[in-house]
């Protein structure tokens, strides 16, 4: 950004000079085309983002070479219309770059010399890019101070505003150049020399035996995660250009791994997400390295100064920053997501590590660490605050320390990776992205159609518009978005299957993702805790009745709606939050909101079932569709596209009727106004006069008639634009109502 440019100013971007960029980068397929954004800082504040696009609006993701463009497609997007603020070009393949900014000429003509390599301005004007080819795609990503290195799954921004003397690629390789000036910028050693195959395979198999051996007993049988983990362990014994042929010797290696998913094969996107899992991301913030270390290496701390403890302790203990701090509770990273950790384990942990540390008094040698509850309590509370990574009223899943992504509401998290649902682009799970819910399984756009599971379905005997709408709903249910503001109900009789589908809803989300309220447990003072975190909740009874029916109708309301809402925790602070939880409610009946707006029923997904297998169910039915569940993931994330492509949900025309009997339900007013009441701003009636009405028409329909006062209230819930006005008497009547005209 500009020096001196507002934070909600958009920045001024260098316009590309297209015709200075050299003809090798022109000649790669490797283009995107970028505009700025606002995104939002884990501390509240906003900043200016480049994200990548394809040239038909879709994001580009740097890991995905399917949603790279070809030069003369970024080139005819960026001058048709001027939707765009600049071009980029991903790295990696041998592609390779270093972004300097705000130095000194001295420095960066030092820089220049030594690399030789493609050099122009930054888009913004106060730095520089360098690009050249060199063999170095294993390389992770590196940043320090003002310096950027990369070497692959990242892209730069290119303006074409060439430096004098730089402005070719050159036909060499520049290899060598750019891995001195890697280890010489980031105090790399220089690699081993190189051992024999024979050395590698003894070296992996000792590590490994198991999964050597093609055992995948350790991980569940899940042989996703098993590839996944020998592959890291080649990676981190033999490095990445040893994986494919290594893991080809293994005992897991089978047809699957040159299988094609997209653009790369089964094998290479598991070493991909290998490599980047293992990488640093970009621009996180690493832990300060403690600041001095007494006898035998024992820290010396302060009892006064707690913020150099913490530091120490997140440096020593969590060296990856996999400690999160976030509304009172302290989460800790968990291979796919981040977990809730008791602080009872985090203050023994603490109080462990603090025994083993010294203090330095202010006369004589250091001495052992006061550890006592005093001391403890203080480092705590400042871990707490240390690694307090989002406001408060942000909800995971999210980026953090400094990291950078697609929106994370468009992602699946699954079992061992993320999936951006948008362009299909697999990322590595990341403790960078404070995430906290995760599917059991991974999404594999090939797995097996799930036949027993559309079987089941069929046998409901329900119309394909129902189908369709439980399909999109499952795909609602996968990720963090919840703007369609909407939950499902699912009516029928007993043994009619809507348990079924409930439990393999569950399953397909996962059991730690979902909770089981009751509406009475939804009334309590603590009733929505339990709703924190969850992406599901099932109602299995959904009732609607008893004294705090209006207190579960508000809830449900604002929580569909994404309305902030505060929640009270027990033994801890409440906090004020938007709850991510989607609703599935099971009843046998229509059940009977207290809403007099009747907006609630509106709110929902409508599923009636008929058909009752009572006394025919087959006790083995949920063991054979759990059996299926990739496939009904695969299934769900169709639904998911089909949602996105229509911006709303399936309305079934089957269910048409029932929604309107669940209006007239929840509001006798709403029902009274479509049936004796037509509505116009000219139209009018006396307020005595309507009331009446109301009066007769609720004993024709067997309900007590509500008071006239109760009665403008719950009209005005309906129809906000109505007015109580007065004539030339002062007679008052009602403005936008009146009633129907009767032959």
């Amino acid at each position: 950004m500009p020096t001196g440019t507002d934070a909600m100013t958009k920045p001024t971007a260098l316009a590309p000079n297209f015709d200075n960029i050299p003809q090798q980068m022109k000649d790669a397929a490797r283009w995107c085309v970028w505009k700025y954004a606002l995104r939002d800082n884990s501390d509240g504040t906003q900043k200016w983002s480049k994200p990548p696009y394809q040239p038909c609006g879709k994001f580009a993701s740097s890991t995905d070479p399917a949603t790279w463009s070809t030069f003369d497609a970024v080139r005819a997007a960026f001058t048709a219309d001027g939707a765009w603020d600049g071009v980029g070009f991903f790295l990696g393949d041998d592609w390779i770059g270093v972004d300097l900014d705000k130095t000194d000429a001295a420095a960066a003509d030092a820089m220049l010399h030594k690399l030789n390599g493609y050099a122009e301005r930054s888009v913004s004007g106060n730095g520089f890019h360098v690009i050249a080819r060199a063999k170095l795609n294993s390389l992770s990503g590196k940043k320090t101070g003002n310096l950027e290195f990369y070497a692959n799954a990242r892209f730069f921004t290119v303006s074409g505003h060439t430096i004098n003397g730089f402005s070719q690629i050159p036909d060499d390789f520049r290899t060598n150049e750019f891995a001195a000036f890697y280890r010489e910028m980031f105090n790399v050693k220089p690699p081993p020399p190189p051992r024999d195959d024979d050395d590698l395979l003894e070296r992996v198999a000792r590590a490994e035996p198991k999964l050597w051996a093609g055992d995948t007993s350790d991980h569940g049988g899940d042989h996703s995660a098993a590839d996944f983990a020998l592959c890291g362990c080649i990676y981190r014994l033999c490095g990445a250009e040893h994986v494919d042929a290594i893991f080809r010797r293994s005992g897991l290696m089978r047809d699957k791994w040159d299988k094609k998913r997209g653009s790369k094969t089964y094998g290479e996107q598991t070493i991909d997400r290998v490599i980047a899992s293992t990488r640093s991301t970009p621009g996180a913030k690493a832990p300060p390295a403690p600041a001095t270390t007494g006898t035998g290496g024992r820290f010396v701390l302060s009892t006064t100064h707690t913020l150099p403890t913490a530091e120490t302790f997140m440096a020593d203990q969590y060296p990856d920053n996999t400690l999160v701090a976030h509304n009172g509770l302290i989460y800790t990273w968990d291979k796919s997501r981040y977990v809730e950790m008791p602080l009872d384990s985090l203050r023994h942990k603490l109080q462990r590590w603090l025994f083993n540390c010294l203090e330095q008094p202010a006369k004589g040698d250091p001495r052992p660490f006061p550890c006592n509850p005093s001391t403890i309590d203080d480092a705590m509370k400042t871990v707490r605050i240390f690694r307090s990574v989002l406001a408060g009223d942000t909800q995971p899943p999210a980026w953090i320390d400094g990291a950078d992504g697609p929106d994370p509401r468009e992602i699946l998290f699954g079992k061992t990776e993320m999936v951006h649902l948008p362009t299909g682009a697999v990322l590595p799970n990341t403790p960078r992205m404070f995430n906290v819910n995760s599917l059991p399984c991974d999404y594999d756009p090939e797995a097996p159609s799930p036949k027993r599971w559309l079987k089941f379905l069929a046998s409901l005997d329900i119309d394909d518009e129902q189908i369709a709408a439980l399909q999109q709903w499952f795909g609602y249910c996968l990720t963090a978005d919840t703007s369609q503001q909407k939950a499902m109900m699912i009516i029928g009789p007993k043994r009619s299957g809507k348990g079924t589908i409930a439990r393999i809803l569950r399953h397909l989300v996962g059991e730690k993702n979902c909770t089981g309220p009751t509406t009475s447990s939804l009334a309590g003072t603590f009733g929505l805790q339990p709703l924190l975190h969850k992406t599901l909740a099932v109602i299995g009874d959904a009732r609607f009745h008893g004294d705090g029916v209006q207190v579960v109708t508000e809830r449900l309301l604002n929580i569909t709606g994404e309305d902030p809402i505060t929640v009270d925790r027990k033994h801890l602070e409440s906090v004020e939050t938007k709850l991510l939880t989607r609703f599935l409610c099971l009843s046998n009946d229509l059940p009977k909101f207290s809403d007099a707006s009747g907006a609630l029923p509106g709110r929902f997904i409508m599923l009636r079932l008929h058909k009752s297998f009572y006394k025919r169910e087959d006790t083995k039915l949920e063991q054979s569709l759990v059996s299926e569940l990739p496939g009904i993931l695969a299934w769900a994330v169709a639904g998911w596209v089909t949602l996105q492509e229509q911006g709303r949900f399936i309305e079934p025309e089957a269910t048409r009727e029932v929604v309107e009997e669940l209006e007239d339900l929840a509001s006798p007013v709403s029902s009274f106004l479509k049936e004796k009441c037509d509505m116009a701003d000219s139209a009018w009636v006396y307020t005595d006069l309507l009331y009446a009405e109301w009066v007769k028409w609720c004993k024709a329909e067997g309900k007590h008639p509500t008071q006239k006062a109760v009665f403008s209230k719950d009209l005005r819930s309906v129809v906000p634009d109505i007015r109580i006005r007065r004539d030339t008497v002062l007679e008052k009547f009602y403005q936008g109502v009146a009633l129907k005209v009767t032959a």
